[in-house]
């Protein structure tokens, strides 16, 4: 299973979107037993857009509604060093 991105263009409503996708994310993942290995992780790109990486595992117990926000699989991992972790 791969790494997946959800990307929130910047703009007017992508507070409120970044909200929305991690409410249903969170609320996904306690339906989902709160699995072990569940990571997100959060950045900005250079045109300020919010990217979001969510863990094979994560992917895993939220598929249904990271798929609502245009998950798209990594072809490699992805490089979190400029990232940070979202407590989730």
């Amino acid at each position: 299973m791969k790494w997946h991105f959800v990307t929130i263009r910047n703009s007017d409503v992508a507070k409120i979107s970044a909200v929305g996708l991690m409410n249903k994310f969170n609320e996904a993942y306690r339906i989902a037993g709160i699995p072990a290995d569940v990571e997100v992780y959060h950045c900005r790109d250079a045109d300020d857009a919010h990217i979001y990486y969510f863990s094979p595992q994560a992917f895993k117990c939220a598929a249904t509604v990271l798929s609502e926000f245009y998950a798209v699989a990594c072809s490699n991992p992805p490089d979190l060093r400029k990232c940070r972790m979202v407590p989730i």
